[in-house]
């Protein structure tokens, strides 16, 4: 559990997202790079999964923790995002891009824990 800017404790586990961003990045739709991408928000009340979902035209490519985030929204959840954990295929760590850094601004501006693996 971590405290949340309120000073109420938010229930995560760390290990636990970034095996849930493992698992779910198996799903991801990747025939062009082949670089899955699994992530996973945090709110107060809940927690959703999202993929990389490319296109032929890579600039379209949905990021995975846009496609989280998305999920939140469209479950009818506003956040705030307190955790995210991203995880890609390779060796070093997947951090997300300047997009996707931007829109967990926007629906987290409490988010005190970024995982990546």
């Amino acid at each position: 559990m971590r405290p949340s800017s309120t000073g109420r404790s938010i229930p995560y586990d760390e290990a636990d997202l970034l095996r849930r961003a493992r698992s779910v990045r198996a799903r991801a739709y990747a025939p062009y790079s082949h670089f899955h991408v699994g992530a996973v928000v945090v709110t107060p009340t809940g927690s959703y999964e999202g993929v990389n979902v490319e296109n032929a035209s890579y600039r379209m490519t949905t990021c995975a923790e846009q496609t989280a985030i998305a999920r939140m929204i469209a479950e009818g959840d506003r956040g705030p995002i307190v955790a995210v954990a991203v995880v890609g295929d390779g060796a070093d760590p997947c951090t997300p891009c300047g997009a996707c850094r931007q829109t967990i601004f926007e629906f987290g501006t409490r988010c005190d824990r970024l995982l990546v693996g």
